[in-house]
C-alpha cells in the first residue's frame, strides 16, 4: 500500500476534504476505465484513560504523604533564593 500525503497537493487536498465531509465512497475514472476507489477512513478511537479515584486513609499511598523532609519549611516562599544558592554552588 502506498500512502500519499495531500498537504501540498491542492487538487488532492480538495478531493480528500470532499470525501471526509460527505463520508461517501468515490470512484476515480479515466473515460470508461475505473482507476481507483476512494473510501473514507474510519475515525480512530481515542483510548479513554481511567478516571482517578479519591485517596483514602486505607490507601497505601496515603502513608507517603509528608514522609519527605527537606530540613527547611520555607521552600515554596524562598524557592528563587534556594535555586540561586544551588546555582552559585555548582559554578564554584
Amino acid at each position: 500500500m502506498e500512502i500519499i500525503d495531500v498537504r501540498h497537493r491542492p487538487e488532492l487536498r480538495a478531493f480528500a476534504d470532499h470525501i471526509r465531509k460527505t463520508k461517501r465512497v468515490a470512484i476515480l475514472r479515466d473515460a470508461d476505465e475505473e482507476i481507483a476507489t476512494v473510501t473514507p477512513a474510519q475515525p480512530t478511537r481515542r483510548r479513554r484513560l481511567p478516571k482517578g479515584r479519591p485517596l483514602t486513609k486505607d490507601d497505601p499511598l496515603f502513608g507517603l504523604i509528608g514522609i519527605g523532609r527537606s530540613g527547611r519549611s520555607d521552600i515554596s516562599s524562598n524557592k528563587h533564593k534556594y535555586l540561586a544558592e544551588a546555582d552559585r554552588s555548582q559554578k564554584t
